[in-house]
């Protein structure tokens, strides 16, 4: 969901993290929202690559929802997933 995230952000839209599976049982929301957000953090410090198409979608929605101005690391607080 970490680049569900991006996309979201991309488009100037609120995220909201689902803890939705297949059993029914949401699980352990804080956990999940904490490693969704190191996950995007990742993304960003390079330790972990965006898959390409990724990339080149949430590259696109920014030229024209952002005015080219690409996703910064600070947008995303791990607050916002609260």
């Amino acid at each position: 969901q970490a680049i569900e995230w991006m996309f979201s952000k991309a488009f100037g839209r609120k995220f909201r993290v689902s803890l939705d599976n297949l059993t029914g049982d949401g699980g352990d929301g804080s956990s999940f929202k904490d490693n969704v957000y190191a996950q995007v953090q990742r993304y960003f410090s390079g330790e972990a690559k965006l898959p390409r198409d990724a990339k080149r979608f949430i590259d696109c929605i920014c030229v024209c929802t952002r005015a080219g101005k690409s996703l910064q690391s600070d947008e995303f607080q791990r607050e916002m997933l609260d």
